[in-house]
């Protein structure tokens, strides 16, 4: 099963979400560092991590397993997007 992750459209995009986040993060205030930037930090990496991770994988299982788990941390991502644009600290 195993598949090389660079011939996946969505690891692309993950990648470069991740690489366009990173700026905005850093306005945030420094007393946000430890709380949501270093949470939204976390979960914005671990989607395309998971997802070239599980195209490492053998099984067609596995590797929608990890799926799962990039889906879990987008999720994640979301919520704290929105916190964050509601807290004042994003805008539009």
């Amino acid at each position: 099963m195993a598949q090389n992750y660079n011939d996946l459209e969505i690891f692309h995009l993950s990648y470069n979400f991740v690489v366009r986040l990173y700026p905005f993060l850093n306005k945030f205030p420094e007393s946000e560092n430890k709380n949501l930037v270093l949470q939204m930090k976390r979960s914005s990496v671990s989607i395309p991590m998971n997802i070239a991770e599980g195209s490492s994988r053998r099984t067609t299982r596995e590797f929608l397993s990890f799926l799962s788990y990039s889906l879990g941390s987008g999720k994640e991502l979301e919520v704290s997007l929105k916190l964050s644009y509601d807290l004042g600290f994003l805008d539009k």
